[in-house]
């Protein structure tokens, strides 16, 4: 089980790739939801997660502080860029977190679409 820190991350980051084109769309809630019962929250904090993928925070800048290490920080980005993929269309918006995820990190572009594994040219 990940860290506290990087489980309320990865929710609030992935609710905000997920309506960053303005649509959750089935492919994305079904994803959002495996990431939940992956991570074994607690009701409660299954609720809070819940309340995230259907009022994401307003920006990157939003997400909750947190330290992650650079393995969790990669983490992030990969489940991010899996988050976008997930209805099998990945929209400039979504790209667009992506990409301040790994500006806030300090990470590249080019490093970012490394870590993601997807040779995106944008």
């Amino acid at each position: 089980m990940p860290s506290s820190n990087l489980a309320l991350f990865l929710i609030a980051a992935l609710g905000l790739v997920a309506w960053a084109d303005g649509v959750l769309m089935p492919g994305e809630a079904r994803f959002f939801l495996q990431v939940i019962d992956g991570l074994q929250l607690p009701p409660d904090e299954r609720a809070a997660a819940l309340r995230s993928v259907i009022v994401p925070v307003a920006g990157v800048q939003e997400l909750p502080a947190a330290e992650l290490s650079a393995a969790d920080q990669r983490q992030v980005l990969r489940f991010a860029y899996a988050m976008a993929s997930a209805d099998g269309a990945i929209s400039d918006a979504e790209l667009g977190v992506i990409r301040e995820l790994g500006q806030r990190f300090g990470v590249s572009w080019a490093e970012t679409i490394e870590i993601i594994g997807h040779p995106i040219a944008w």
